[in-house]
């Protein structure tokens, strides 16, 4: 029998994040992580400049000493996770880690939610972070600093809307939607006249 959608909630991300990690919102390294640290293989350290197109780019990544990644577990990202740039010019810029990268770690500037996938597909709260509903929020908060930027306790604060179909989270919705988005930002590569459809999706599907 085909589940009708019965009501979307807003939810806070906290909410919607996996409680069985320890550190499942969290952000990077407070400057325990310095550039003479790099190196040319070992653990990925991902920045912000990494993060391209909602993809994290390996093209200039660097990588870090599996004893420094230890030393700071608790900035651990995995496949799977949601990034979020939450300080500076590039505050809002959005990336899942990809399954190529097993294990990374990340510096201050990036924010992090590992999800409960029962609840929610990273994949839908990637798109759902570029929807005016969020960046709204994110910039009430980014405004009041001297540095626009947001803290980890206003992350974990953020809303998002989702699908509930009797009265559990709809995640074939969810699929559905990230479907519809996913051909639509194909179409938008090929040419500078499609440019707007993402937006007007977002916008319209999230409506």
């Amino acid at each position: 029998m085909k589940q009708n959608i019965t009501e979307w909630r807003e939810v806070e991300l906290q909410e919607i994040a996996d409680k069985k990690h320890p550190y499942s919102i969290g952000d990077g390294d407070h400057g325990k992580i310095t550039p003479n640290m790099y190196q040319n293989k070992g653990i990925h350290y991902i920045r912000v400049g990494d993060m391209v197109n909602d993809k994290v780019s390996l093209k200039n990544i660097v990588y870090i000493p599996e004893k420094v990644h230890q030393d700071n577990i608790g900035k651990e990202l995995v496949s799977g996770d949601v990034i979020i740039a939450k300080t500076g010019a590039t505050i809002g810029k959005v990336a899942i880690v990809p399954p190529e990268i097993k294990r990374a770690n990340t510096t201050s500037s990036v924010g992090k939610i590992t999800l409960d996938k029962n609840i929610a597909l990273p994949e839908y709260l990637l798109y759902f972070m570029k929807t005016k509903f969020f960046t709204k929020q994110m910039w009430s908060v980014s405004i009041k600093s001297a540095q626009p930027g947001f803290n980890i306790m206003d992350l974990k604060k953020f809303k998002i809307v989702l699908p509930f179909s009797n009265g559990k989270p709809d995640l074939k919705e969810q699929e559905r939607i990230i479907s519809i988005l996913e051909k639509t930002e194909k179409v938008k590569t090929k040419g500078d006249n499609a440019g707007k459809l993402l937006d007007e999706y977002l916008k319209s599907v999230f409506n």
